[in-house]
């Protein structure tokens, strides 16, 4: 019964702000790579916004989540992390992608 029915917005009004930013961020690159933790709520949101703007983006939370093979053919990437991981995780992912996009000559933000 739809009178029982109650909605709640649960994304809090500081990540709620950032969509805008997010959206055209996700226009302007060719793959994008979202960090975040997987139970994270306003992640799975704000991965939501970044995946209707550009269908080559791609949530992360573990460095062998990151495949090279998302993008072969396109740049520039956009990197965008919402809550960081813990730090050795961290540093696995940032390392991992790093050396890739020196191998590659890729292009980041």
């Amino acid at each position: 019964d739809r009178e029982d029915f109650q909605y709640r917005d649960t994304i809090c009004r500081q990540v709620a702000n950032r969509i805008p930013h997010l959206r055209e961020f996700s226009r302007q690159h060719d793959v994008v790579l979202f960090v975040s933790g997987k139970k994270s709520s306003n992640g799975k949101a704000l991965f939501g916004v970044c995946r209707e703007e550009n269908p080559r983006s791609y949530f992360i939370s573990h460095p062998e989540e990151f495949q090279p093979e998302w993008s072969k053919e396109h740049k520039p990437w956009g990197f965008a992390a919402l809550h960081l991981l813990p730090n050795g995780r961290w540093r696995l992912l940032r390392r991992r992608f790093m050396k890739f996009l020196h191998k590659n000559k890729t292009l980041i933000s």
